[in-house]
């Protein structure tokens, strides 16, 4: 079996060893027939804690490790009560979760080049993910065989073998691998597209992985070409960069057309920021929103990534925000308009009275949007009410009773946004609070 080595060899290189088919192969031929082209070899193994075969997982990837005198590193993490506190997409959280333990491995060990087995296979399921969920990425729909990313480089050396080719290997080779039965779960969207839509490309068209391949190259070829004109005319704009924060002034924004707008917030998220998880969507969301409005307005990209219409400037601005999908803490406001998305809902901030469902002044932030609990009381008047009971009498599906906005300072419920108000309608306050939908 050949592949393709995108590293020299006086390069020290790790594996990141799931233990699965494909990266067992990858350590059987990088321990045989490429031995020689490697200064050293390192095992990194991230132990998720999803399953409860995680652990013993971590066990086989060490004594591997031991066995061919290799040095190995280890991260142990819970991601599980994570994702189940947290709401947040096991497969975005467990990326996440690789790339800081990968970065913290680099440290450990002075080795920055990170091999991982993606197989042709996996390329295909790229494809068809990232067209299928809109997903915003700089100017490719395949997976790279080389992402530099932060200070660690991402090698997939064998891109261009299929899945059987390595099944093949390792039962001709008897090579002991574990199997994630997970991955045969088709309620997973990525798992449906493995087993349901790629197995029968070939029913359609005996060529149609090579032309959904050949497509994702052409499709990055024009892309680059786009991609490298557009840059250069951003090269002769005055764009100014702080750290974390990219502004350009609103009269040059507007010259844009809307596709020149969508590829400028793209580049500026990839190539400035390093963000690559916004849907296109959300972005054609915020350019729609912002070219509607004369006023200034903030609006949520991504958790912790907005963009901001203020003072004749568009800003994207990434932010250590407290922010999860069960809980906003907001420290300040930064325009006359902020939209924040939360559990399903649009929370709309505003100095102006919309029909606001609470309303409150600067010097009472910080203010915490949350979901219920267990125990939830809110005071009306001079009684204290159950939060349990005020959706018994609202009628509230129990499935949407887990989607509700409520507010909060200092622990005290302030709103249950969408069903009570507390506006004194005599008094002005700074800034009001609407459900815009949910």
């Amino acid at each position: 079996m050949k592949f393709n080595i995108v590293w020299k060899k006086e390069d020290s290189i790790a594996l990141a060893l799931s233990t699965g088919v494909d990266s067992i192969v990858l350590l059987d031929l990088l321990l045989s027939k490429y031995r020689d082209t490697y200064k050293e070899l390192v095992i990194f193994h991230v132990n998720h804690g999803f399953r409860p075969q995680s652990e013993e997982e971590a066990i086989f990837a060490q004594s591997l490790a031991e066995k061919n005198g290799l040095r190995f590193f280890k991260k142990d993490l819970n991601l599980n009560d994570v994702t189940n506190n947290q709401h947040i997409s096991q497969e975005m959280l467990a990326r996440e979760a690789r790339y800081s333990a990968f970065y913290e491995f680099s440290s450990q060990s002075g080795v920055n080049l990170v091999l991982t087995g993606h197989h042709q296979n996996d390329n295909l399921e790229n494809i068809f993910m990232r067209i299928l969920m809109a997903r915003a990425i700089n100017h490719r729909i395949d997976i790279e065989e080389k992402l530099d990313r932060g200070q660690i480089s991402l090698l997939r050396p064998m891109l261009e073998i299929r899945k059987s080719q390595i099944e093949e290997y390792a039962k001709l080779k008897n090579l002991d691998y574990r199997q994630d039965e997970s991955n045969f779960d088709t309620r997973y969207t990525r798992n449906y597209v493995r087993k349901e839509i790629i197995p029968h490309l070939k029913n359609i068209n005996a060529g149609a992985e090579t032309n959904v391949l050949e497509f994702a190259q052409h499709y990055k070829e024009m892309q680059d070409y786009i991609q490298a004109s557009f840059e250069e005319r951003l090269a002769r704009m005055d764009i100014k960069k702080e750290q974390d924060k990219i502004s350009i002034a609103f009269e040059d924004y507007e010259k844009f057309s809307d596709l020149e707008k969508e590829l400028y917030i793209t580049t500026i998220l990839n190539k400035e920021l390093d963000i690559y998880m916004v849907t296109r969507s959300a972005i054609k969301s915020a350019i729609k929103q912002i070219d509607k409005t004369n006023r200034n307005i903030s609006l949520d990209l991504k958790e912790n990534i907005k963009i901001i219409k203020e003072y004749q400037s568009i800003r994207i601005v990434k932010f250590e925000k407290k922010c999860y999908n069960d809980k906003i803490i907001i420290n300040s406001i930064s325009s006359q308009e902020e939209i924040y998305s939360f559990a399903g809902s649009q929370i709309l901030i505003s100095e102006n009275n919309l029909d606001a469902d609470y309303g409150f002044n600067k010097e009472d932030l910080p203010l915490t949007f949350r979901l219920k609990k267990d125990g939830d009381r809110i005071q009306r008047g001079n009684i204290s009410k159950k939060v349990s009971r005020l959706f018994i009498d609202y009628k509230l599906a129990k499935e949407d009773r887990e989607r509700v906005p409520i507010l909060e300072k200092e622990g005290r419920i302030l709103a249950v946004l969408g069903l009570t108000k507390k506006l004194n309608k005599e008094k002005k306050y700074d800034y009001y609070i609407k459900i815009l939908k949910g």
